[in-house]
């Protein structure tokens, strides 16, 4: 569930530090910006008052929270089970007692979370349509006889506003016959990673 990475556990390392108490407060916090859908959980000056009350540098302080919001953001997307999200907390080496609070947190408060993930959008972009063209050049002046297959894509993306008149926008690729197979095993990729999700 967790991408394990080494700023994941210096983050674990800082989160080991705290009191049970602290946390608490943190993971309300943490929460609240997910369920809201805020791009951040404390402001500036707020991040600087908890590092003081943490004895943490401001950079430390914001690697602590990002990695609490990281492992609920994870919980929230995966729907994982309290037994199973205490069985990941092990794997991450994250102390049992605050591993005890961040799981009876999450019993406590997941359905909220997890209800309000399921009612808004999780990216503000959505892809409409594709329109498409093919170009090839057979030759030119300087070089006879050598084709150059273009794939021109346009993606039409819309942007749903509060007001339901939504703007829309389009994105152009110009592909060449390797960048577009590149292309075609990405999605072919994600595609996978969906259908084992099922």
């Amino acid at each position: 569930m967790f991408q394990v990475t080494e700023k994941l556990k210096e983050g674990i390392k800082i989160l080991n530090q705290l009191s049970s108490s602290k946390l608490n407060g943190i993971l309300a916090r943490v929460f609240s910006a997910i369920g809201s859908g805020q791009p951040r959980v404390f402001s500036e000056e707020e991040e600087t008052k908890l590092s003081t009350s943490l004895d943490l540098s401001l950079e430390n302080t914001q690697l602590l929270t990002h990695t609490i919001a990281y492992i609920i953001q994870q919980a929230s997307y995966n729907i994982v089970r309290p037994n199973l999200l205490a069985e990941h907390l092990a794997a991450l080496e994250v102390d049992d007692s605050l591993s005890a609070v961040i799981v009876e947190y999450w019993t406590s408060n997941a359905k909220v979370l997890v209800d309000s993930l399921r009612r808004r959008n999780v990216v503000e972009k959505q892809l409409d349509s594709i329109a498409w063209e093919l170009h090839v050049t057979a030759a030119t002046s300087t070089l006879a006889r050598q084709t150059q297959p273009l794939a021109l894509l346009q993606f039409n993306i819309s942007e749903p506003s509060p007001a339901e008149d939504g703007s829309s926008s389009s994105l152009v690729m110009q592909l060449n016959k390797q960048q577009l197979y590149d292309l075609y095993k990405n999605i072919e990729e994600i595609q996978e990673q969906l259908d084992a999700l099922r």
